[in-house]
C-alpha cells in the first residue's frame, strides 16, 4: 500500500495537504466509480466530490482557447506515449436557454455572443464546442467553445477549425487524425469551403493530412428518415418502399413468436424527438428486419398484395445499410461480426466499404427535396475518409 493511501486511512481531521488533494484528484479522474467505492464502501478518508471540484485549477473557461486550460492539458499530455497522442477533433452545437447572469469571478455579465476575439450585444442561443478524444487512449477533453446566436458564418467556422488544429499540433503536441461533426447546414457548407468530397476527404495542415468525416450515427438516422419518407431506387436492386416493413410489423406484432420482437410503433412512425434516437434507427435498418422481410415473403406472400415487387429491394437496401454501419462502428478484434472489427488494408471490412461506394453511386432518392441527398454524399465522404485513413 502506498504512503499516500496510508496517510488517508489514518487521517482524522478534515484538512488535506497539497499531496492529498493531488492524489484524490488523480484517483477521481482515473475512475469516479473506484473513487466512490473506496470512499463510501471501504470508508477510506477521502475528500468529497464537491471538494475535488472546488480544488480544480480551472474554475471556469472563457470562450475560444484558454491559456489556463491549455497549460493543464499540456501538463496532462506530456507523459503520454506517441500512440495515445493520436486524437479525433469533434465539434457540435448545443442549444442554450436565453439568459443573462453575472459571473462573480470575472465581474462581467455572461450570456452574450462571444467568440473570444469579439463580444456582441446579442444574447447567445447556442454554444459551439470543440472536443478532443483519444483514438487509442481512453481520454476526452473539451478544447474550446464559442457562444453564438442561431448559427455561425462559414468562414468563421473554418477559421475556428484551423485554429483548434493549430493548438493541438503546436501547443499540446497532439496529432489530429480525424475531424467529425454532424450534417448541419453550416457544417456541410464548411466542408465545401475546404473543397472536400469523396475524391479529397482531408485538409493539409503543416504537411499533415487531417481527415474529415460526418458522424456515422447521424448518417444512419438520415438514411432511416429517407427510407421512411421516400422511395429509394437502386439500379441493381430496384425500388424500395417502407410500407412493406409496416405490413410485416402489423402482421408480426400479433403473433406469439415474433420475427421482430424489438420493433414498436415508435420505430415505424417516429415523431420528431424519436427521429433523434440512434437506437431506433439502427434497429429499423438491421439485419433482423431484412431477414423478416425475406421470411414473410416466403411464408405469407399474400400479405404484400400489390407491393410484392418492393419487398426484395427494400430488404437488400436495409441489409446494405446495416453492414455499412457495422463497418463504421468497429468494436474489437475478436468481435463475432467480422464487419465490426477494426479496419485493415484488404480485410473483409475494407473490401466491403469499397463495394459500398459503388452501391451508393447507384442509389437515388425519388424526391425533389435535395436535402435528402445530403446523407448519400456524406456517407461517401465518410467511407472514403475511413478507407484512406486505414491505408496510412
Amino acid at each position: 500500500m502506498s504512503k499516500d493511501v496510508c496517510k488517508l486511512l489514518l487521517k482524522q481531521k478534515f484538512f488535506y495537504m497539497e499531496n492529498d488533494k493531488r492524489f484524490a484528484q488523480c484517483l477521481y479522474y482515473k475512475s469516479a466509480a473506484t473513487y466512490k467505492y473506496l470512499k463510501n464502501t471501504l470508508e477510506l478518508r477521502l475528500p468529497s466530490v464537491s471538494s475535488i471540484y472546488k480544488w480544480a485549477p480551472i474554475k471556469f473557461i472563457l470562450p475560444e482557447t484558454n491559456n489556463i486550460l491549455l497549460s493543464e492539458l499540456k501538463h496532462l499530455f506530456k507523459d503520454m506515449p506517441l500512440s495515445s497522442r493520436l486524437c479525433v477533433l469533434t465539434f457540435d452545437e448545443i442549444t442554450l436557454k436565453k439568459d443573462l447572469t453575472v459571473n462573480p469571478l470575472t465581474d462581467r455579465v455572461e450570456g452574450y455572443c462571444d467568440t473570444g476575439a469579439e463580444r456582441s450585444n446579442k444574447i447567445a442561443t447556442s454554444a459551439l464546442y470543440f472536443m478532443l478524444r483519444g483514438l487509442i487512449g481512453s481520454w476526452k477533453h473539451v478544447l474550446s467553445y464559442v457562444l453564438i446566436n442561431n448559427s455561425i458564418k462559414v468562414n468563421e467556422l473554418a477559421e475556428l477549425i484551423i485554429d483548434n488544429i493549430k493548438v493541438c499540433q503546436e501547443v499540446l503536441n497532439l496529432e489530429v487524425v480525424m475531424i467529425t461533426c454532424d450534417q448541419a447546414t453550416t457544417n456541410v457548407a464548411v466542408y465545401k469551403h475546404f473543397g472536400l468530397g469523396p475524391e479529397k476527404p482531408f485538409i493539409l495542415f503543416n504537411e499533415k493530412k487531417n481527415f474529415l468525416q460526418f458522424d456515422p450515427p447521424h448518417l444512419i438516422k438520415s438514411a432511416r428518415n429517407a427510407l421512411i419518407k421516400h422511395q429509394l431506387f437502386h439500379s441493381d436492386y430496384g425500388t424500395t418502399d417502407f410500407n412493406v416493413v409496416r405490413k410485416v410489423y402489423d402482421f408480426d406484432k400479433n403473433q406469439t413468436v415474433r420475427l421482430l420482437p424489438r420493433l414498436t410503433k415508435y420505430h415505424i412512425d417516429p415523431n420528431n424527438f424519436q427521429k433523434m434516437s440512434v437506437k431506433l434507427a439502427v434497429q429499423v435498418l438491421s439485419k433482423s428486419v431484412a431477414c423478416a422481410l425475406h421470411t414473410t415473403l416466403k411464408t405469407t406472400p399474400r400479405l404484400f398484395e400489390n407491393d410484392l415487387k418492393y419487398v426484395l429491394p427494400t430488404a437488400k437496401v436495409i441489409e446494405q445499410f446495416n453492414n455499412i454501419f457495422d463497418c463504421l462502428n468497429c468494436r474489437n478484434f475478436s468481435s463475432k461480426n467480422t464487419y465490426e472489427r477494426p479496419l485493415k488494408i484488404n480485410c473483409k471490412t475494407y473490401q466491403y466499404l469499397e463495394q459500398s461506394l459503388e452501391f451508393l453511386n447507384n442509389l437515388t432518392i425519388l424526391s425533389k427535396n435535395e436535402n435528402y441527398f445530403k446523407f448519400i454524399k456524406g456517407l461517401q465522404l465518410t467511407i472514403t475518409a475511413q478507407l484512406e485513413f486505414g491505408c496510412i
